[in-house]
């Protein structure tokens, strides 16, 4: 996490963090509220973002 919120702001981007409880129609809000085209999920909480994500239009989704 250090990591890459360190990657973030010397990138110049701002960094949103979302607190990991927060799934469904909350998540998918504040995602699309904070204009992210970037996301950094562990996999523990994927499955909630796996939910929502066809409904969050400005992030470009890729797997690694």
């Amino acid at each position: 996490m250090v990591e890459i919120l360190y990657a973030v702001s010397a990138a110049g981007a701002v960094a949103v963090p979302i607190n990991y409880m927060i799934e469904g129609e909350t998540l998918q809000t504040l995602i699309h509220n904070s204009d992210a085209h970037y996301l950094f999920i562990e996999a523990e909480t994927l499955s909630a973002f796996e939910k929502v994500k066809t409904h969050c239009h400005n992030l470009s989704v890729h797997s690694i």
